[in-house]
């Protein structure tokens, strides 16, 4: 969804031809982009956690 968004911004900004338009295109995709990567991440992480907590419980119980 955040990417579709980025995508459109990048197509709208672009149809100027103007440098800054373009430069403002690309760092609002590298934004979007390193946004969905730091959630990943996150969300990674929050899965590991997950899993060695649930690995803990089953050797307390």
């Amino acid at each position: 969804m955040q990417k579709i968004a980025a995508e459109n911004i990048a197509a709208g900004l672009t149809t100027n031809n103007g440098m800054f338009e373009k430069r403002t295109a690309v760092a609002l995709l590298v934004l979007k982009q390193t946004r969905t990567w730091l959630f990943f991440n996150k969300l990674m992480w929050l899965m590991k956690a997950t899993t060695m907590l649930q690995r803990l419980l089953r050797k307390c119980w």
